[in-house]
């Protein structure tokens, strides 16, 4: 998580703030925190694992998510977006206030950095393991 929110909302403000948004913003107590600008280390690992993923479920019904895809936790009352996420059979989409989020990840990707390691490996690893479909959480820092 960006160590400087953006600016405090409610979450209806934020909820509207999103839908009109062409970045990643995720809703915390009450503020608003980017979570866009990765490093090029980042964004290579992300490349990397969609690519390795997509080419081991290839020959079957799975799908690979990237990172500006809502994942619905139900232990908030809103969404996170992960590095990326995956499942096996058929997407669940919910709307959430006009916005489509993904209820059934069974795989959670988090690219860490230094300033969401803490956050990624705490904070978002307990609010995942409130969705019932998530099965596996993998974690990677670049070098």
């Amino acid at each position: 998580m960006q160590s400087n929110p953006v600016q405090k909302m409610t979450l209806e403000e934020y909820l509207e703030f999103d839908k009109n948004s062409d970045g990643r913003f995720e809703f915390h107590n009450g503020y608003i925190v980017e979570m866009s600008g990765v490093s090029i280390e980042h964004g290579d690992i992300e490349a990397n694992l969609m690519t390795i993923l997509k080419n081991k479920v290839a020959d079957r019904d799975c799908k690979i998510n990237p990172a500006n895809i809502r994942l619905k936790v139900p232990k908030l009352p809103t969404y996170r977006y992960a590095d990326l996420s995956a499942l096996c059979g058929k997407r669940i989409i919910e709307k959430f206030s006009g916005l489509d989020v993904l209820v059934n990840p069974a795989l959670i990707v988090e690219v860490l950095s230094p300033s969401t390691e803490n956050y990624d490996r705490v904070e978002k690893f307990t609010e995942y393991k409130s969705i019932e479909s998530f099965r596996e959480y993998l974690i990677d820092f670049p070098n």
